[in-house]
């Protein structure tokens, strides 16, 4: 029989898989201790959907921090670009706003 761990079993798997074990396992101890669901129909259909949504979440994740570690390298770059154009163009009360906001 076909079920859907809820919760890590020792020796069997962790919660979210979908594993094949013996009838009266799932039926007299796994789906009694709520440690797993019945693999048919619906559950399978939204174990599917979770898998798909947990793979395109972690996708979006690393896109996400290997943006920010890009962005990050080159924030420095473009505060120090701003601040030097205001201590040049005489803004004098820029680059202190902006100083202070720094630190």
């Amino acid at each position: 029989m076909k079920v859907i761990l809820t919760s890590d079993v020792e020796k069997l798997g962790k919660s979210g898989e979908l594993k094949d074990v013996a009838d009266g396992y799932a039926r007299n101890f796994l789906i009694r201790q709520k440690l797993a669901v019945p693999a048919a129909g619906g559950a399978f259909r939204a174990w599917q959907h979770d898998i798909a949504s947990r793979e395109e979440k972690r996708r979006r994740e690393r896109e996400e921090e290997a943006e920010s570690k890009q962005t990050g390298a080159d924030h420095g770059k473009g505060l120090c670009q701003r601040i030097s154009c205001a201590v040049d163009c005489n803004i004098w009360s820029a680059a202190v706003m902006t100083l202070e906001f720094i630190s």
